[in-house]
């Protein structure tokens, strides 16, 4: 039975990250994954179209995209340079994003644009001022009455942001952070987000990581440190990091798992051999949660003349809503599909920020530790890998381990 410092169970993002993390800061690790790594950051290659378990991109000023160049991870992509659309009271307009589309957008009024290009410059720093018990709708309706096109605008990116369907009851500081990462750019991955997986988990090989590639069973306390189980393999260590859902990890220790309201979506991945209207590559739209975007303009996801399109849908959408959407600004998209994939109820992050969500923190007892996008605040990605920084945080403090170090 082998023996390491620390043992991770789960390998998707914060998984992954943080093998790789306590690796190099000196620790001996083993690292289960299952029968595949990556999570919902995995990628499937359907028919030579790259495609993401729904639309994904890296905030370029955000801890995850920070983490991962500094270990060394090529996050080559590009960056969506091209319009961005709006629809709203049954209109396509220019959606604000920047000084310039604001000014060519028709979406919003003299007075409303002046008002919007004021928060949507300090919304980054907005975050560190307001009570941490406020919530996105009181903070939205100080600043748009519920009703109008700026509420509707704001909301919509708050969704674009974070996934969240309904943000009204979600921290505003949570929500303005994420906002303000916008500001310093997104990228879309060539290759899709499988490129991220597998460049993390050959770091971890090549750090000296033991990679179990086999579900654990179960975590129990043995003397001064921890064994796990799996159906043909056991190991024990003197910490153990559980890189799973809320639910698995309480199984997994047996303990009571925390109430946790998930964010859901519903995505609709497209590999089309042709965009019927490249004008329009992006679609927010102000009055039902959801979107479009394709990701192919910029980043190489699919052979020459290939596009992938993805539709989403905050919340719960039916294929058939999500079809009709991309059809009113794709007209006769369904003639250039080669590959196409629904995924009803994606699980995009495990616990919503709510202001009434419970606290879920990275250690659990003496030397048992938890990361995960619904460990600590933040949103998707960078929540997931803030959490594997937390932890490594927490393993250079001696105390926190089962034995006096």
């Amino acid at each position: 039975m082998s023996h390491a410092d620390l043992t991770i169970v789960g390998a998707g993002l914060a998984g992954l990250t943080a093998a790789v993390l306590a690796a190099r800061a000196g620790l001996s690790v083993t690292l289960w994954t299952g029968r595949e790594a990556g999570g919902r950051a995995r990628t499937d290659v359907v028919d030579g179209f790259h495609l993401n378990h729904g639309a994904h991109a890296l905030y370029d000023a955000g801890v995850a995209a920070r983490t991962w160049r500094e270990l060394g991870l090529d996050l080559s992509g590009g960056a969506p340079s091209f319009t961005f659309w709006a629809a709203h009271d049954g209109k396509r307009t220019r959606l604000p994003v920047d000084a310039v589309s604001l000014a060519r957008s028709g979406l919003l009024g003299v007075v409303d644009k002046a008002r919007f290009a004021g928060i949507l410059t300090r919304m980054g720093g907005l975050a560190d001022s307001v009570a941490p018990e406020l919530t996105w709708g009181a903070w939205r309706r100080e600043q748009a009455a519920d009703g109008t096109t700026l509420a509707a605008l704001l909301d919509a990116l708050a969704r674009l942001s974070t996934f969240i369907a309904d943000p009204a009851p979600v921290r505003a500081a949570v929500l303005m952070r994420q906002m303000g990462l916008s500001g310093g750019g997104v990228t879309y991955l060539h290759g899709g987000w499988q490129r991220v997986v597998d460049q993390l988990l050959d770091l971890a090989r090549s750090e000296g990581v033991t990679v179990i590639a086999e579900n654990a069973l179960g975590v129990e306390a043995v003397g001064a440190g921890f064994r796990v189980r799996g159906r043909q393999v056991d190991c024990t260590s003197d910490a153990v990091c559980i890189a799973a859902g809320a639910r698995t990890t309480a199984r997994l220790v047996d303990r009571p798992a925390p109430e946790l309201v998930p964010v859901r979506a519903c995505a609709l991945d497209l590999g089309l051999s042709a965009v019927p209207d490249p004008s329009v590559p992006f679609v927010l739209d102000l009055d039902t949660p959801r979107y479009l975007s394709v990701h192919s303009l910029v980043a190489d996801l699919a052979a020459p003349g290939g596009h992938v399109l993805h539709a989403i849908g905050y919340g719960d959408h039916t294929r058939e809503s999500l079809e009709a959407f991309v059809d009113r600004f794709q007209p006769g998209f369904r003639e250039h599909v080669v590959a196409a994939r629904f995924r009803p109820a994606m699980v995009v992050q495990q616990r919503a920020p709510r202001v009434d969500a419970p606290e879920v923190p990275v250690q659990l007892a003496p030397g048992l530790f938890q990361v995960g996008d619904h460990v600590g605040e933040g949103c998707l990605s960078d929540a997931a890998v803030q959490s594997a920084v937390d932890l490594i945080a927490r393993l250079q403090d001696t105390t926190a381990w089962r034995h006096a170090g």
